[in-house]
């Protein structure tokens, strides 16, 4: 089975996670650190629960009873992740029904969506599936991303962002445009994801070959 890897944006949007253990536990926090709207419905939540809920506040909310058709209403995103494979698999009918992104953690077969071992670095988020072969390789594999990505590269996709607008607005040709955007990440790198004002400046200066250009 083939998967196509995307990036849902969940800042502030909906998300229901049906089940109170430790699975449920996980696929919670995964959606807190996405910026998600969590709400846990289950008849008995882990005590950890309410430890996070004093760390989160009004981002985490429960129900403590067993799931209706109702807590998935406008829903961004579902985790089926409680102990019993009929409550998982009807969570899934009723979301698939909606029209509801699901994702079943208790299903081999990996109905819906997959969570991704995640690697991230400010804006830079990276994703590894095995497509439910090998757990263990996708954490053998994040680990090797980790190692080798160095911890400035949030930085420097910040800051490359920022001087991005700049390039734009004062290099109108977009052959010269792709050579600033190349020659400012190998500076970038080179100082370790820093760049300063007069890096862009100069290295705008010299593509244009001295044509005015709005230093402001």
């Amino acid at each position: 089975m083939s998967y196509f890897p995307v990036v849902i944006q969940l800042e502030n949007k909906k998300c229901v996670v049906v089940g109170g253990g430790q699975v449920a536990y996980n696929k919670a926090l995964s959606l807190l650190e996405a910026g998600g709207l969590v709400t846990v419905v289950a008849p008995e939540i882990q005590g950890k629960f309410r430890e996070l809920e004093k760390q989160i506040g009004s981002r985490l909310k429960f129900v403590n009873r067993e799931v209706r058709e109702k807590d998935l209403l406008e829903a961004t995103l579902v985790v089926a992740a409680t102990n019993q494979e009929s409550v998982n698999q009807e969570v899934v009918n009723l979301c698939e029904t909606a029209g509801i992104i699901v994702n079943n953690a208790g299903c081999k077969s990996n109905q819906g969506v997959q969570f991704t071992s995640i690697v991230r670095r400010g804006p830079i988020t990276i994703g590894i599936s095995t497509g439910g072969t090998s757990p263990l390789l996708a954490k053998k594999i994040k680990k090797m991303v980790e190692d080798s990505m160095p911890n400035y590269m949030g930085e420097l996709a910040l800051n490359l962002q920022q001087s991005r607008a700049y390039i734009i607005q004062n290099i109108q040709n977009q052959d010269q445009r792709k050579e600033a955007f190349s020659r400012l990440l190998e500076i970038a790198i080179s100082k370790e994801g820093c760049i300063s004002s007069g890096d862009v400046e100069d290295l705008v200066l010299t593509l244009i070959g001295g044509e005015a250009y709005d230093k402001n």
